[in-house]
């Protein structure tokens, strides 16, 4: 891989993290799970065994959905400003190294955006 290659993969996974954030609504999730947080505060809650059990469920499947997507966007936003310090400090070893972790920083995505579907 060379640089040239390496910064096609990393425009291309940036557009695939943006494009999965407009199917996952990360700020939606975020409103929702300080929703559930409100509700959980209530005593009344607890009461309904039913509820509280759908509540608890839902908050977990949306902040599994919602860490997915942020470890998925973390890491190409950090391989992003390493790879541009690299090569701002010409650090042949850390570039280097980056390009090793691009099959893995690829599949994360790919991983992300079937389990999405």
């Amino acid at each position: 891989m060379d640089n040239y290659e390496y910064t096609e993969l990393l425009k291309t996974l940036n557009t695939k993290v943006e494009n999965i954030a407009g199917v996952v609504k990360p700020e939606n999730i975020k409103a929702r799970l300080k929703e559930i947080e409100e509700l959980e505060n209530d005593q009344n809650l607890w009461q309904d065994v039913a509820k509280a059990g759908a509540i608890g469920k839902e908050k977990t499947k949306i902040s599994n959905i919602l860490n997915k997507f942020l470890n998925a966007k973390n890491a190409v936003d950090d391989a992003k400003a390493l790879y541009e310090l690299a090569n701002s400090e010409n650090d042949e070893e850390t570039i280097n190294s980056l390009f090793a972790e691009a099959g893995e920083l690829e599949d994360k995505i790919i991983n992300l955006e079937i389990s999405m579907m």
